[in-house]
């Protein structure tokens, strides 16, 4: 009963993570109804397979699967193109699906050719304090936004929604700080049960839509056959690089919290590649968005203090299982965007202690303080570039430069490696 109970936390944390990306997409193409429940269907069933492949075969860590929010910002740029003429909503993302579909065959190729392995030492304590700081930070205005109830139909702080969700962001926080084992195990499950109850109270709920259908099978190629565009398939090559980093940090963050030494990740790492290179895959094929390990599940491990895969498994199931049956997913799309915002404000803070605990692990202060003032510099300052200061880049480039994250991140990744190439030309001199 215990794991029963664990995974439906899990499967909620996953929904609460993730659904807002379907909802955005449709918002954005212009689907209609019908268009709409078939991408959320597809995204949350492809979201309990992939997080099973992995928890199977792949990294085997309780690290949840959730889209990719780099893959949601290209589609965000490419959904441009259908005002200057470039193709219909149906085409782009046929053409989107093709370049995941491309992505995932880089991933396989680059784990079979041991470049993602390669690619891990990358992540010492410098790059992995540098990358969790600007996570947290480029996520820290869309959770504000979020919790004071600002969305696209609302430019102003909903006074009401900015209390209920304050309320919520404590009642997490004491029970996730309980004496109580079971209640801190339960605390996320807990906080979105009893906030809903509160936004039901104060009719802040979402709209619940029924549909007569009972259930209805997720299928494949939904919106026609993946198209393969040169321009998209030069983006999905840079994309993939990037993807294979946040793959790399959230396996070596949660690598942490287990305990696992850096030969047992070494493996994980090769693993999780040839498995991200199938979820990519399937992702294209479902017309959704590709997924990847989300960092954010460290700190809802932290935050629930189990580490138990059994239920991260179930959790996964779950999910994969709900969204066959489309009243179900109606009634999720209806939970508050702000509960979902308040609880992970909480997970997200766990981060921030988990960045500090590596800021620990430096030993070359000196250089890598500077290192990390550049990058964090840089990194915070592409946030606050306008959306409209990178519409005349190619696509391919203002996925980079106008991410904060990614591109703080390789800052400091390079600035590090010029740094520690120059320490051992020097010791080889002596």
């Amino acid at each position: 009963m215990k794991n029963f109970i664990l995974g439906l936390q899990w499967m909620l944390f996953i929904i609460a993570a993730s659904i807002a990306v379907p909802i955005s997409i449709s918002d954005l193409f212009a689907l209609n109804q019908q268009e709409t429940l078939t991408l959320m269907q597809n995204t949350l069933f492809i979201l309990g397979v992939a997080g099973c492949i992995q928890g199977f075969f792949g990294h085997k860590m309780p690290i949840s699967e959730s889209p990719a929010g780099l893959w949601w910002s290209v589609l965000s740029i490419y959904s441009g193109v259908i005002a200057a003429g470039y193709a219909t909503n149906v085409e782009v993302l046929q053409i989107f699906s093709g370049g995941m579909i491309f992505s995932g065959v880089l991933f396989v190729i680059f784990s079979a050719t041991g470049l993602i392995e390669k690619s891990s030492v990358i992540f010492t304590p410098t790059v992995t304090f540098i990358y969790l700081i600007l996570l947290t930070l480029q996520l820290s205005g869309t959770f504000v936004k979020g919790i004071a109830g600002i969305n696209a139909q609302n430019q102003e702080i909903d006074i009401l929604t900015a209390v209920l969700s304050i309320a919520v962001i404590m009642l997490t926080f004491i029970l996730g700080s309980s004496k109580n084992r079971k209640i801190r195990q339960f605390s996320v499950l807990l906080s979105i049960g009893i906030g809903w109850i509160i936004f039901i109270i104060f009719h802040k709920n979402g709209t619940v839509i029924f549909e007569d259908k009972i259930m209805n099978i997720p299928r494949p190629l939904a919106f026609g056959i993946p198209k393969f565009d040169m321009g998209m398939a030069s983006t999905a090559f840079f994309i993939t690089f990037l993807l294979i980093m946040n793959m790399l940090a959230s396996i070596n963050i949660m690598g942490n919290i287990t305990g696992d030494n850096e030969q047992k990740l070494m493996k994980k790492y090769k693993r999780s590649g040839f498995v991200s290179g199938i979820n990519q895959i399937l992702g294209g094929t479902f017309n959704t968005v590709g997924t990847v390990p989300i960092s954010s599940s460290a700190g809802f491990v932290a935050q629930i203090g189990e580490k138990s895969m059994i239920p991260y498994l179930l959790g996964c199931i779950f999910v994969s299982f709900v969204s066959l049956f489309p009243k179900f997913i109606n009634i999720m799309a209806a939970l508050p965007a702000a509960i979902g915002y308040s609880v992970t404000f909480v997970l997200f803070s766990k981060m921030i202690s988990m960045a500090l605990f590596e800021l620990k692990k430096i030993i070359d202060a000196e250089h890598s303080y500077t290192i990390i003032g550049i990058s964090l510099l840089t990194g915070v300052g592409i946030l606050f570039l306008p959306h409209s200061a990178l519409n005349k880049l190619p696509s391919v480039v203002s996925a980079f430069a106008g991410n904060g994250l990614i591109a703080g991140s390789v800052l400091g990744v390079v600035l590090e490696q010029v740094y520690l190439f120059k320490k051992r030309r020097a010791v080889k001199k002596i």
